[in-house]
């Protein structure tokens, strides 16, 4: 197997874009190459604007003279040029090491996230419920307390969660969810629903994390043990807004997502497979380091 690496930098401002046609493209044109094993994309957390492409195939020719000597080829840079703010570097590698992935699922089997490739949407389902909790130990914090450990456990705990799973949860509903739902749904008043959704369900995400980055300082505080106290008004707004789009995403986005998906199984499992992989690659950060 040899991995194609292709770094690639995009005008700025043009995440939510570039990553909705990257996974279109993906899908639709490269997927289907004779040779291709499968992909991954990598957004930089330090620069904004750069994204690793990684992509598997059986042999450098399968790449280099199979897919570029191919209509496929301009078809996929005619999709993702546009957002290129330079010529993309890529190189090839071959393995010379490898921790078999199976190790890594055998030690996710009491996870969250154990069903994600048989029910993918239900794995986004069931994040929620876990936000909801860790929200209503937000709340519990908000009430004037002098310090206590147990205090200081819940503010580690609220910060943990924000940190692991909801800023996870919306990058992977972005990048992967919203994607796939769009690329699969029918052109026209379908296909418009799901935009309206999408763009509706983005905007919110950027307004809770922008609610929660206020509060982070005074959590950081508690979660030193120091007597600190939250804007209970800002818990109040933050806590509102994310049951409301919870519910939103629960009873209208969601069903719609299972409707458009489950049209073609393939494309379901294509998610679930996707969502496995970030997963198995979480794991690997967290018990190894810096992957």
């Amino acid at each position: 197997m040899i991995l194609e690496v292709a770094d690639i930098r995009i005008a700025p401002g043009r995440q939510a874009e570039f990553e909705q046609a990257v996974h279109h493209g993906l899908q639709t044109v490269i997927a289907p190459s004779k040779g291709f094993q499968g992909y991954q994309v990598r957004h930089s957390i330090e620069s904004p604007e750069r994204y690793l492409l990684l992509l598997e195939w059986d042999t450098l020719e399968d790449h280099t003279v199979g897919f570029r000597g191919s209509a496929a080829f301009a078809q996929w840079r005619s999709i993702v040029a546009g957002f290129f703010a330079q010529p993309p570097f890529t190189e090839h590698f071959e393995a010379i090491a490898a921790r078999p992935r199976n190790d890594v699922v055998a030690a996710r089997t009491t996870s969250a996230h154990d069903g994600t490739m048989d029910k993918p949407i239900q794995d986004f389902s069931d994040c929620h419920a876990a936000i909801v909790s860790m929200f209503d130990d937000l709340t519990a914090l908000a009430r004037p307390q002098a310090p206590t450990p147990q205090r200081r456990d819940m503010a580690n705990r609220v910060l943990d969660v924000f940190q692991d799973v909801v800023t996870a949860h919306h990058r992977e509903e972005e990048a992967e969810l919203f994607a796939a739902v769009l690329a699969d749904a029918v052109p026209g008043e379908e296909h418009a629903k799901v935009e309206s959704f999408v763009n509706r369900l983005v905007a919110e995400h950027r307004r809770v994390e922008g609610l929660y980055s206020q509060l982070i300082p005074a959590l950081s505080a508690m979660a030193n043990g120091d007597d600190a106290a939250l804007d209970a008004a800002a818990v109040e707004v933050l806590v509102t807004d994310y049951r409301a789009h919870a519910q939103f995403e629960e009873e209208s986005f969601l069903p719609l997502s299972q409707t458009i998906l489950g049209r073609n199984s393939d494309h379901m499992a294509a998610l679930g497979l996707a969502l496995h992989i970030r997963h198995a690659v979480n794991e690997l950060r967290h018990r190894f380091g810096t992957i």
